[in-house]
């Protein structure tokens, strides 16, 4: 049936099946970028160093990393907020962190900014 309407199609423009057939397939994906920090990797690592409470891990002598992952919505706010557990204080501060910084640039999907995941990692 797909075919029988590409030919007929294919009739209508002056051009044949496989040629219809090949145009279709060339059409590529929607192309995803990814969030990002204001600024790059650089400026999100000075964000973190600088808001981070670095004493926390020598205070409950706990020493790691926590992966945070959160939502990107499409006008840069984050929310959905989660870690990994290391130790609930290191945990809480990893995620106060992330609930401070600045809207992000909102990752896009051809073209259009739409919401998605994102991790980073903070260490103690």
């Amino acid at each position: 049936m797909k075919r029988n309407f590409e030919s007929e199609l294919s009739k209508l423009n002056g051009e044949t099946a496989d040629h219809v057939a090949a145009t279709v397939a060339k059409e590529e994906p929607e192309e995803i970028v990814a969030p990002q920090f204001p600024g790059g990797a650089e400026a999100m690592r000075q964000f973190i160093n600088k808001n981070l409470n670095k004493t926390l891990g020598d205070r409950f002598e706990k020493h790691g990393t926590v992966v945070v992952s959160f939502i990107v919505y499409d006008n840069g706010t984050i929310d959905n907020i989660e870690s990994t557990h290391l130790h609930s204080n290191l945990d809480t501060e990893a995620r106060r962190i992330v609930k401070i910084m600045p809207r992000w640039i909102p990752g896009t999907k051809g073209g259009r900014p739409t919401p998605m995941k994102q991790s980073i990692s903070i260490g103690f």
